[in-house]
């Protein structure tokens, strides 16, 4: 699994064999094409699944899914009446995909009733299965707390809170933007202790992060960093 992000934005491509899903996740305000070409480079051409909200989605070129062969686009905020093209599949159900030794499954996510204008980008997880690993990955780490499979050992999200991380992601690998993880290990150590028992990777727009699975073994990036129950 490889993954570049900033702002408020990640491209994750999951790779296993020949077999390739790409997920924009969060909010572009330009296209994913550039990183979705650096990840996949000249050897990685065909892509099975690629999902990401509808704005995602067509913010890539005309020609993005002819080139890439692209077998499914799924929409990851496609509520009733609001997908935006007959060509993506819509996220009103869970979608579960097998390719190869790859396991995706979509989930939409329920809108919170005491925030009923929370945008629908946001309600939905996926998780990733190769092998024995679980990887559980959504736009912000609060819906992976609630909704995350218990065999989750990486969590991957844009933006998220890790000077008060649930107990769920205590002993887990969390991935999340460069900005987000400096800001909350500051908040840690400004206290004095660090509160949380995790591995924590920056994801950064050029340096790619890397995630390997091997059985069930997870090799991180060189630059995870541990943090937990250590005086600062």
């Amino acid at each position: 699994m490889f993954v570049v992000g900033d702002d408020a934005w990640q491209v994750l491509l999951v790779e296993h064999g020949d077999c390739r899903i790409v997920i924009l996740n969060g909010d572009f305000e330009h296209s994913p094409e550039p990183e979705v070409n650096r990840l996949c480079s000249v050897l990685r051409q065909r892509l099975d699944v690629v999902a990401g909200t509808g704005k995602a989605l067509a913010l890539l070129s005309n020609d993005f899914r002819a080139r890439r062969a692209v077998d499914t686009m799924i929409q990851l905020d496609g509520l009733p009446g609001q997908a935006s093209s007959p060509n993506y599949v819509p996220l009103t159900r869970s979608i579960e995909i097998a390719i190869g030794d790859i396991r995706v499954q979509f989930r939409p996510l329920p809108q919170s009733q005491a925030e009923p204008d929370h945008d629908a980008t946001n309600s939905w997880i996926a998780h990733i299965q190769v092998g024995e690993m679980v990887a559980a990955i959504a736009p912000s780490l609060d819906p992976i707390a609630d909704h995350a499979s218990m065999e989750s050992s990486l969590a991957i999200a844009v933006t998220g809170a890790l000077d008060d991380v649930p107990e769920f992601l205590l002993e887990r690998a969390i991935a999340i933007n460069a900005q987000w993880a400096t800001h909350a290990t500051d908040n840690q150590m400004s206290n004095g202790v660090y509160r949380t028992r995790s591995t924590l990777v920056r994801v950064f727009p050029r340096d790619i992060a890397a995630f390997v699975f091997r059985g069930e073994r997870l090799t991180l990036p060189d630059w995870a960093q541990s943090i937990g129950d250590e005086s600062a």
